[in-house]
């Protein structure tokens, strides 16, 4: 193995079981009722169910919005399309309630 392509570095079990992605995981394992054996199946799921990955992301960082939204998604022309149609959230209040809480 060359230099060019020797791995530098791996992140510990306890590292990735800590890590967010991680954590997303196991969230929509649980809503969805689905088994997400690596990453690249999660990544998959995200690009075949555009708007079943979006919202669970809604629900896991517990979006607040003055109103909800009608659809996740109404067109899967890009550019051109509208996300979350009908929500009505405030930046600055999603980014602080993070910041109270931590998450940052």
């Amino acid at each position: 193995m060359t230099n060019q392509n020797k791995l530098l570095w791996s992140p510990s079990d306890e590292r990735i079981n800590n890590s967010q992605i991680e954590k997303f995981r196991h969230f929509v394992e649980e809503r969805c009722g689905r088994t997400f054996s690596s990453y690249a199946d999660l990544w998959a799921w995200s690009v075949d169910e555009l708007e079943n990955f979006w919202e669970a992301v809604w629900y896991y960082f517990e979006m607040d919005a003055c109103s909800s939204y009608a659809r996740v998604l109404d067109s899967y022309d890009m550019p051109g399309c509208h996300w979350f149609e009908g929500a009505k959230v405030n930046y600055a209040e999603q980014i602080l309630k993070r910041g109270r809480a931590g998450e940052v």
